[in-house]
């Protein structure tokens, strides 16, 4: 198959064990590529241990922003054995292969260049550093210079063995200045000003940002990925914040301390993955019935059981929209990139606390764990607006009102009880059999649902709203649609990107009625976003899945939509 050129572009994979220091490698990578004015996206593929096996990290490196995940890397480095025979599906004749003759049984078919990458890094002191020499190497193509590139390596590893990591990175940038190298790979990109005064941050970082804008205060969670990654940040700046972070000893703990944490007027978030939030869906329930606040971070990696746990799918919109028995409103938010991460996150507070009802943040792996540069997050600094009073002596928690919103007040707020419950209750918050106060309190609590507020930014579209063909996308795949829309050159297609999933925006469905072909893109097997679409009578005409636990490659999808547009959509 012919590959798809990538003007303007390079794309290095470099394949390891975990152990080897890869998360490391791509740290400084974009660290130092970003320096020098180039954009990167980097995206990372890992098997479920903690040492051992075969992982990758993607590094898209070019002049404009790109942040979809790409299949055919220009050069890749392979650091381990079997790295070439595993990954020799996503070479191209083209691709440049870097591996240790030692490690491989065999020389790689096309490009493949040797090098003893134990013996560059001996002197600095032996394996240990071996990455750091690659990173010289890679750094000496990209034709970053190489005493500016030695201040970065003394500043980004000043408290960590910096002569040694020095000596690695020296020793790599002269092998990557030799003839075979330079010569085998043609990088010309130069430098531009896009680059200038933009954040480099991953998914799990702009959560965990976004939660802090939005006035946390308190977070409960137990691990499991790849959601942890939201758990560690928070609490590695919970000095700076007066964040008190737990780690329960099960989901089912962590989300009723949550709220527990709500109900004392905390502003409390749990973050956790599908097999750990299947536990928490009584605990959703009570946030329903008891009209308590709730924000859950749920980030998707494939299912059922087990799965694939470090890897990546978007199969849980059902279980968000599903889950809990009876019937109560919530919200549903799928960031697809870093600023929509941090603004929907912040969001997802000021929801849950204007309408006290349990709004969720679907991510996914990819999302979580891969690092964008994206323009400096908005940011009014303002404290997070409150929805509570004060309680009266008469104080009803759940007054029936025409909005129904009932006054939110917290215990010692004054001279009125609170009172919640479990159970059915009437509006002073007492357990009730009566029928017809039961009508009244669902009818008053499902209110809510009819009036929810739709943002500007919950969709997202890239063209015309005229076209004829219009990609659908949510969560993650938005740089995936964005690349899309824009490589297609074609003015009858166009992208529209949902970042609240449910319940769907109106004015994403009026653009969609206008298309005359409608295709959905999404990472599961059942088409889940687009069976709500068709729910909400849009006429999905085509589907484009993918469960296999890797994201959408921009070149698998954008060869699928010429074959549509060209042969017409099915």
């Amino acid at each position: 198959m012919k590959p798809i050129t990538f003007p303007d572009e390079v794309a290095v994979l470099i394949s390891g064990e975990a152990g080897q220091g890869l998360n490391t490698m791509e740290a400084f990578l974009c660290h130092i590529i970003r320096r020098h004015g180039l954009c990167v996206f980097a995206s990372k593929e890992i098997m479920s241990r903690i040492r051992g096996g075969l992982n990758t990290t993607l590094l898209r490196i070019s002049k404009q922003p790109t942040a979809a995940f790409r299949r055919t890397p220009d050069l890749l480095v392979s650091m381990r054995s079997g790295g070439l025979k595993r990954l020799d599906e996503r070479l191209c004749e083209k691709t440049v292969i870097l591996y240790d003759p030692r490690m491989e049984s065999a020389a790689p078919r096309g490009n493949g260049i040797p090098i003893d990458m134990k013996e560059i890094a001996r002197d600095a002191g032996g394996k240990l550093y071996v990455g750091i020499s690659i990173c010289g190497i890679l750094c000496a193509l990209l034709g970053i210079p190489e005493e500016a590139s030695r201040h970065e390596v003394e500043a980004f590893f000043k408290d960590k063995q910096p002569q040694e990591n020095l000596a690695a990175f020296t020793a790599g940038y002269a092998r990557g200045r030799k003839p075979d190298l330079l010569h085998s790979l043609n990088v010309a990109l130069q430098p531009g000003p896009r680059v200038a005064g933009r954040l480099m941050m991953s998914g799990s970082q702009a959560v965990g940002l976004g939660a802090l804008a939005g006035g946390c205060n308190f977070i409960a969670s137990y691990p499991m990925s790849p959601s942890t990654g939201v758990l560690t940040f928070l609490a590695q700046q919970a000095d700076a914040f007066g964040l008190l972070v737990e780690q329960a000893e099960d989901e089912i703990a962590a989300i009723n301390m949550s709220l527990g944490a709500w109900y004392t007027g905390a502003r409390a978030m749990v973050t956790t993955s599908g097999g750990g939030f299947a536990l928490m869906e009584e605990g959703v329930s009570l946030a329903g019935i008891t009209e308590t606040p709730c924000v859950i971070h749920l980030a998707q990696r494939p299912g059922p059981g087990t799965g694939l746990p470090t890897r990546t799918e978007q199969g849980d919109l059902n279980l968000a929209l599903y889950a809990g028995h009876g019937d109560f409103p919530r919200i549903i938010y799928a960031p697809g990139s870093v600023k929509q991460a941090f603004n929907v996150t912040r969001k997802a507070f000021m929801m849950a606390d204007r309408y006290q009802i349990p709004v969720f943040v679907l991510t996914d792996q990819f999302l979580m764990e891969s690092s964008w540069l994206e323009d400096n997050l908005s940011y009014d600094g303002k404290i997070p607006e409150r929805y509570l009073v004060e309680s009266e002596q008469d104080y009803q928690r759940y007054a029936v009102n025409d909005s129904g919103i009932s006054p939110r007040a917290v215990p010692g707020s004054g001279q009125g009880w609170v009172r919640v419950d479990s159970d059915e209750h009437d509006e002073r918050g007492e357990i009730t059999e009566d029928f017809n106060v039961r009508v009244l309190q669902v009818d008053k609590r499902m209110r809510k649902a009819e009036g929810l507020e739709e943002n500007d930014d919950d969709i997202t579209l890239i063209g015309g709203s005229d076209g004829d063909i219009m990609l659908v996308t949510w969560g993650s795949n938005y740089g995936l649609g964005q690349e899309l829309a824009t490589r297609l050159i074609n003015p009858s297609v166009s992208c529209l990107h949902f970042s609240r999933v449910y319940p769907v925006p109106q004015k994403g469905l009026d653009i969609l009625r206008k298309a005359k072909t409608v295709i959905a893109i999404e990472n599961n097997y059942t088409g889940q976003f687009g069976a709500l679409l068709c729910a909400a009578g849009i006429h999905v005409q085509d589907r484009i899945l993918q469960y296999n636990g890797l994201p959408f490659a921009v070149e698998d999808v954008y060869r699928s939509l010429q074959q549509k547009i060209n042969g017409g959509a099915r």
